[in-house]
């Protein structure tokens, strides 16, 4: 369909008609069927709706009352189910159908289904259309927020409840596709959009939304991708296609835990043979690998040609004893290998570099810089050379310390030190409490991150986040009674573990309630139900709970909205550069709001710098803590 200015101009009319009170007619029935038979699609309703809303805003001086955004919505969805209804008769009476059930099977594909969530209430509601593409025939009706959650792919998520908090915080349109999974394992593909409306005081009340079913769209997608996912000189795998790959692989071994072994082969001196005997030879040399590699490793791994000479295998479920030997054998059989019978003399050497990739959500390009690592540090020892990333890790010793001894390091619980650093209030700077930070002792591994992500890549990160947790609970007998002391916990050691592993770790001659364990956002929540129960416990015991630099990495709403924890501290990445008018500072203001409908305090981290603190003060922040208050000190 063609828009015009008279179908805008209609559209606009019959909204406007609709906020006045509309009569006895229904205006969103009526204009959605004279849409449908106009041959309109749901994107021209859209286009018309953000058109009509944007003039209505602008004639009433940049905004809208709360209630007439509610209104505008329900005219929309109103005129969405109006419109799609019409469509479906269309088709029932173009194919000869008589009964509302075939035409159901016909039309599932492509129904439209509509939901709301009242973020006051909890109460979540949803039409017919909706509960079937989320699973009713398999799992029931969805009668909560997190009930929809759970329907999602585990790989979703995520992505789904970000979409949800830019949408809180910070107005950003939810606009978002995600798979529901089905207990065969296929999946339904919806794509959802939303709106939020909020109250006379800016705070968000409740969300709107519809979804429309794409599976189809995604099945030609992916057929389409497929062809694209290969390299077409050698027939292995292309980045794109790792990638893909990949992302099955992670969620295989979140079940299995099971370790994945990645190795760097990049041949030596290959532009040599394509300057010397052309560019045909070249490109044989490079099958003849691709062939080679397939040979010498299972059909369960991953062979792929990430650049010119430059191929990535990926070993899921082996451990490093058993990767040797194979980068052992394909340096061997690549250096053996007769590249063509015309030069018989012609050979090509590899260098390997070796990861062992324990960590079960590394991304691609994680996992290409560490090889990478790798395979530059072979190239140093000279050609054909085979290293594993775990030597790269140095001491203060002339060595390099082994995969083995940085692993004994960081299970000795002497291996870690605390540090502290103030908590204080915004208007006086007054110190009320401070946050407990670990280090390590051990010469390859000094900063926090450094050795979280070594425990995380080696699989050990809930015991050393144990340790770290009891020596800077320890710390605490430092601290004056009557000043708070905050504590850092993962969300996977409190996911995997039990309220009494932590408790006795906490000094006795301290009321539990000066204590507040922070829970850190940079790592998704694999099971919330689990985290859930552990936070209740620490709570019974009188322990607050702080959900951790909100506004990084994996924050989400459902993590506010699921623990609605006593303390939110917000990320530095937030606090960086805040200045009053500008997004940050937006953004700012419906966090504050957020937070305070559950009666939460903010804590600002990273603040360095006066102005920084200013802005923090309009606000109405009343805890900060940064360089700018003080150095974190041994404590």
């Amino acid at each position: 369909m063609k828009l015009t200015t008279q179908t805008h101009q209609d559209y606009l009319d019959s909204l406007r008609a609709t906020l006045c009170g509309g009569g006895e007619v229904d205006i969103c029935a009526e204009f959605g069927k004279r849409l449908a038979a106009s041959g309109a699609t749901t994107a021209t309703l859209e286009q018309l709706h953000e058109i009509a809303v944007a003039q209505l805003r602008h004639e009433q001086g940049g905004g809208l009352a709360a209630s007439l955004e509610r209104e505008c919505l329900l005219f929309q969805v109103r005129t969405l189910l109006s419109f799609a209804d019409v469509l479906q008769e269309d088709w029932r009476h173009t194919l000869g159908i008589e009964s509302r059930e075939q035409l159901e099977l016909l039309v599932d594909a492509a129904g439209i289904g509509t939901w709301a969530w009242d973020l006051n209430t909890r109460e979540f509601r949803a039409d017919s259309r909706f509960q079937c593409l989320h699973g009713l025939e398999f799992y029931g009706a969805v009668t909560t927020r997190e009930e929809q959650l759970r329907r999602i792919h585990p790989a979703d998520v995520e992505r789904v409840t970000k979409a949800t908090l830019g949408l809180m915080v910070h107005d950003q349109p939810l606009s978002v596709d995600y798979r529901v999974l089905l207990p065969d394992g296929s999946c339904t593909h919806i794509h959802l959009r939303a709106s939020l409306v909020r109250n006379e005081d800016g705070v968000g009340e409740r969300i709107f939304g519809v979804c429309l079913d794409i599976t189809e769209n995604c099945r030609v997608n992916l057929e389409l991708e497929k062809q694209s996912r290969c390299d077409p000189l050698t027939g292995v795998l292309n980045r794109r296609g790792l990638s893909c790959s990949l992302e099955s692989e992670v969620e295989r071994r979140k079940r299995s835990g099971s370790e994945m072994q990645a190795l760097f082969i990049d041949l030596d001196d290959f532009k040599r043979i394509n300057d010397v005997y052309g560019h045909s030879i070249g490109d044989i040399t490079l099958q003849k690998v691709s062939n080679l590699l397939r040979a010498s490793v299972r059909r369960s791994d991953y062979i792929a040609r990430i650049g010119g000479d430059e191929f990535l295998v990926i070993l899921p479920n082996t451990t490093r004893t058993d990767a040797l030997p194979i980068a052992q054998k394909i340096s061997r059989t690549i250096q053996e290998m007769l590249i063509s019978s015309k030069f018989p003399h012609l050979r090509v050497g590899a260098s390997v570099g070796m990861v062992s990739a324990a960590r079960e959500d590394e991304m691609l390009q994680d996992l290409l810089v560490r090889t990478e690592r790798a395979l530059h540090a072979a190239k140093r020892l000279g050609k054909g050379q085979i290293f594993h990333e775990s030597s790269l890790f140095t001491s203060t010793q002339e060595r390099p310390l082994s995969f083995t001894e940085i692993l004994a390091d960081l299970h000795n619980p002497e291996t870690y030190y605390a540090l502290r650093q103030p908590l204080v209030y915004a208007d006086n700077l007054e110190v009320f409490g401070y946050e407990f930070l670990t280090r390590s002792h051990c010469d390859a591994l000094r900063s926090p991150e450094d050795f979280l992500r070594f425990a995380m890549d080696a699989g050990i990160a809930s015991a050393v986040d144990a340790h770290a947790f009891a020596t800077c609970a320890a710390a605490t007998r430092s601290v004056p009674r009557g000043l708070r002391c905050h504590l850092n916990l993962l969300p996977s050691t409190l996911e995997n573990g039990k309220v009494e592993d932590w408790l006795p770790h906490l000094p006795s001659n301290r009321d539990f309630g000066s204590f507040c364990i922070e829970i850190n956002e940079k790592e998704s929540v694999r099971s919330p139900q689990r985290l859930l129960k552990n936070v209740e416990g620490l709570r019974a015991a009188g322990v607050r709970v702080a959900l951790d630099d909100v506004g990084y990495g994996h924050s989400s709403l459902e993590a506010l909205l699921l623990l609605e924890p006593e303390v939110v501290k917000v990320d530095r990445m937030m606090v960086r550069g805040l200045s009053k008018g500008g997004d940050h500072y937006r953004a700012f203001q419906n966090l504050v709001k957020v937070v305070g409908t559950w009666g939460g305090e903010i804590i600002a981290e990273g603040v360095e710098r006066q102005a920084e603190l200013d802005v923090l003060r309009d606000l109405g922040v009343r805890r900060v803590q940064g360089f700018l208050f003080g150095q974190p000190e041994e404590a």
